[in-house]
């Protein structure tokens, strides 16, 4: 009867016991919180070098643009009306920014720079070059007497109101423009990397217009496309 009774018992405490740690195991604490999965960070995947390689071509491309050259008419020291979109598809162009007063413009006529370039290439029948004074308070009379003293054959055109200069952002004298027959601006700047003939410390002398006019007849890209001009600021009449 006692050995029923023990028996009895232990089951009954065996029961209560796994009852009691299956509910310690299904209540978890209130304020306990299961940890979160590590998430796994995403991944950057470098560009390939043929992916860089065709991204800075297309760079390269849009830095190749060229824009196209506003048209204008202008009179020259004779009188005569010279268009710029006459000479498009038949000439390559070159303008020239000067000021018989700006001492640089003297230094390079004195010493021939714009004679002897005219002269170089005057066996292209396809390169005209044209001199343009944006000075207010220059004439037409002033240029012809200019083109006489310095014995000049090509066209000085006059641009008192200056609206040709701002049109194609003159801010020098000399300044060049190279025109290619495209009609598009295939060089604009200095005329050369030494003001009054004097190259910076450890350079060597380069005319920009003079490369770039070798380059564009020989089909070839230009090298320098663009610098910064050097000289007077032109003498724009007030806005």
């Amino acid at each position: 009867m006692y050995r029923k009774i023990i028996l009895a018992l232990s089951a009954a405490l065996v029961v209560f016991g796994l009852s009691l740690a299956t509910g310690c195991k299904e209540n978890t604490d209130p304020g306990e919180t299961k940890s979160a999965e590590p998430k796994q960070s995403a991944q950057v995947h470098p560009a390939s070098p043929a992916a860089d390689l065709k991204a800075k071509e297309h760079t390269d491309e849009l830095e190749k643009d060229l824009v196209a050259a506003p048209d204008f008419t202008l009179p020259d020291q004779n009188g005569k009306e010279v268009k710029l979109s006459d000479l498009i598809g038949k000439k390559i162009v070159v303008l020239e920014w000067a000021n018989w007063d700006c001492p640089f413009v003297k230094w390079h006529y004195n010493e021939k720079t714009f004679a002897h370039l005219i002269d170089k290439y005057a066996e292209y029948d396809n390169i005209v070059w044209l001199t343009i004074n944006s000075t207010h308070y220059a004439s037409r009379q002033d240029n012809l007497s200019w083109a006489k003293q310095h014995n000049l054959n090509h066209s000085i055109l006059a641009d008192p109101s200056g609206a040709v200069g701002r049109l194609y952002g003159a801010t020098n004298t000399p300044q060049l423009v190279i025109i290619d027959m495209q009609g598009h601006i295939a060089y604009e700047g200095a005329i050369d990397n030494a003001p009054m003939g004097k190259t910076p410390q450890d350079t060597a002398f380069v005319n920009y217009v003079d490369q770039a006019l070798t380059e564009l007849t020989a089909g070839k890209p230009i090298t320098t496309p663009r610098t910064k001009p050097y000289g007077c600021t032109v003498k724009y009449s007030s806005p």
